[in-house]
């Protein structure tokens, strides 16, 4: 199994993210990633053999998520990245990390996400 993880590992400067997924082919790839580069990519990455993403978004609410995460429109491209992955027919799940400023809308976000197609949200204990 091999896991693609960093800050922004769709962004890396100096590699093509879709050559190394296909140069692992024969492993079960995976990407962890906040998903905003994904609307450009996500075609690509399946072409590639990428068998799964991991997307970290932290609120249904767009202000509380680009909040966490201190940029906005972040949740925007974040949502656009998660749709164009599953339109390309990329198995999808998420990870929210709670905290104060999340945790009461955790039901709104699994009511989204389930909406928007997503069956695994992960969460870290």
């Amino acid at each position: 199994m091999v896991h693609s993880v960093a800050a922004a590992p769709a962004q890396a400067p100096g590699r093509d993210l879709v050559d190394l997924v296909r140069y692992a082919e024969k492993f079960v790839t995976g990407l962890i990633t906040n998903g905003r580069a994904l609307t450009g990519l996500a075609g690509g990455l399946k072409a590639a053999s990428l068998d799964y993403i991991q997307v970290s978004i932290e609120s249904a609410d767009p202000a509380v998520h680009d909040a966490i995460v201190r940029s906005a429109g972040a949740w925007d491209e974040t949502v656009r990245g998660i749709r164009a992955a599953l339109q390309a027919g990329m198995y999808i799940s998420t990870n929210t990390t709670l905290t104060q400023a999340n945790a009461r809308g955790f039901a709104d976000l699994l009511r989204f996400l389930a909406a928007a197609g997503i069956r695994q949200v992960k969460r870290p204990p």
